[in-house]
């Protein structure tokens, strides 16, 4: 079940390559934190 996004704003020009890792670790990291709270 879907319960957000996490995206980027920048230029358009951007150093994809670069930045969709990190959104991901970001995302993965979120993630982790939504699913640990609610298995409290």
């Amino acid at each position: 079940q879907i319960i957000g996004a996490v995206g980027v704003i920048g230029p358009t020009r951007m150093n994809y390559s670069r930045i969709i890792p990190m959104v991901d670790y970001t995302a993965d990291l979120i993630g982790g934190y939504i699913g640990a709270d609610r298995r409290r």
